[in-house]
């Protein structure tokens, strides 16, 4: 089995139509589109009634009930006309047919798909044995070339769509009741998440874990906010909003660089603060210009979180962290919410980030508010306990 590099796996794949037999023998047109909400086998093979081709696809056929299980459409491609697929598919499998197959066989007679799918053989001027599956928003999940002299194991395939659909990482020899990885208890110093080395851990909470790390691309210290798995939704929310954040451009807020899957994992890719948390400053007291001058950057800071439409929502000294000693960088816009969609109040349950947040509905313009009043409290109240 070749790995494929002309059609890359994870890209989302060019949209294709052809000319198919049906397995009733009506000819009709196939296109891309047709698939759309489901996944797509697409099996090529060299030739109509050569000796190895018939196997496989009963083969495949065969199993065509489990394929449904698993949402998965079968199409056949060669480079045969559509009169020869009519004839191989009237032809009993004894006489070397395929009769009664349950799935189209289509038409490619210049190659052209079979070129783009990297499994064309230009000295042959037929294609090698592919195999390539296709998820409902288009994109290429797996795809393999077989030498021509070797047929496909059907199980097996149904065994790798069925891990594609797991919702996570499977090891070597996967089947489903060995459930995937968990891969957030993998998340050591010295593991790689993608091209993120992890460092150490900072910190940890029923919302995730926070890591520093090293670029490996960009050859830069990051912190990783590796979010705990939630159902989809969720997690699209939370990158999401991430996302919305990262437009934040300030000295005082955190700058995000993303916020996307990572090897299966809802990552926040942010900068990396060497620095105490205003909490811990609190703790050991301060002068109140000092706190002046580190309220006014905090403020300033917010206004450029305001000014994208961004409310933090969880305002606290825990998320603000002190670059060089002294300034303030406000952290955790993981947890924000614009206001330019339906006003939202996040707030964790203790001052012990990162927390999953507890969300309810409120008035944006009094959210804002209250964020800027409730860190300006807390400052005063803790940096002077005897405050009425």
């Amino acid at each position: 089995m070749n790995s494929v590099q002309s059609c890359a796996v994870g890209s989302k794949v060019r949209p294709f139509h052809l000319h198919a037999v049906s397995p009733h023998l009506q000819p009709k047109q196939i296109q891309s589109e047709d698939y759309q909400g489901r996944w797509l086998a697409l099996i090529f093979y060299p030739h109509d009634f050569s000796f190895v081709c018939p196997t496989e696809l009963t083969g495949f056929s065969a199993e065509k009930s489990q394929f449904d299980q698993l949402n998965c459409e079968l199409l056949g491609v060669s480079i045969d006309s559509l009169e020869t697929h009519s004839q191989w598919l009237q032809t009993p499998a004894t006489e070397g047919g395929v009769e009664g197959l349950r799935f189209p066989l289509a038409s490619d007679p210049q190659g052209t798909l079979c070129k783009y799918y990297g499994v064309w053989r230009e000295a042959d001027g037929l294609p090698n044995r592919g195999l390539f599956l296709i998820d409902p928003e288009g994109t290429l999940r797996f795809a393999a070339s077989y030498d021509l002299s070797v047929g496909r194991n059907v199980q097996d395939v149904l065994r790798v769509l069925d891990a594609l659909q797991a919702g996570g990482l499977c090891p070597a020899n996967w089947k489903r009741a060995d459930g995937v990885l968990d891969t957030a208890s993998l998340l050591k110093s010295g593991r790689v998440l993608g091209h993120y080395r992890i460092v150490r851990e900072l910190g940890l909470g029923a919302f995730g874990q926070v890591f520093e790390a090293d670029d490996l691309r960009l050859e830069r210290k990051v912190a990783l906010k590796v979010i705990s798995k939630q159902d989809d939704q969720t997690e699209k929310q939370v990158l999401r909003e991430a996302r919305s954040a990262a437009g934040i451009n300030h000295p005082n807020v955190c700058t995000i660089y993303s916020a996307d899957l990572i090897d299966t994992l809802p990552t926040i890719v942010m900068e990396y603060i060497d620095g105490c948390s205003l909490a811990d400053m609190i703790g050991n007291g301060f002068d109140h210009r000092q706190f002046r001058r580190i309220a006014s950057q905090i403020a300033l800071g917010l206004a450029a979180a305001h000014e994208k439409g961004i409310v933090h929502g969880d305002l606290k000294p825990a998320n603000i962290l002190l670059r060089g000693g002294d300034e303030p960088v406000i952290v955790d816009f993981g947890l924000a919410r614009s206001y330019r969609q339906i006003g939202v109040v996040t707030r964790t349950s203790s001052d012990n980030a990162p927390q999953f947040p507890v969300t309810t509905k409120t008035d944006v313009a009094t959210e804002s508010k209250e964020s800027e009043l409730d860190l300006d409290e807390t400052i005063v109240l803790d940096s002077n306990p005897t405050a009425p």
